[in-house]
């Protein structure tokens, strides 16, 4: 009963440090494009 609740969860921490991890790395290579 409580099994996609905990699915619904896991996939909102799992987008949050997909996001918090892949966020810097468009920034450095937006940075980089745009500086050379």
């Amino acid at each position: 009963m409580f099994e996609p609740i905990i699915l619904v969860f896991m996939g909102i921490v799992v987008g949050v440090l997909v996001v918090a991890m892949f966020m810097p790395i468009f920034s450095l290579s937006s940075a980089v494009k745009s500086s050379g």
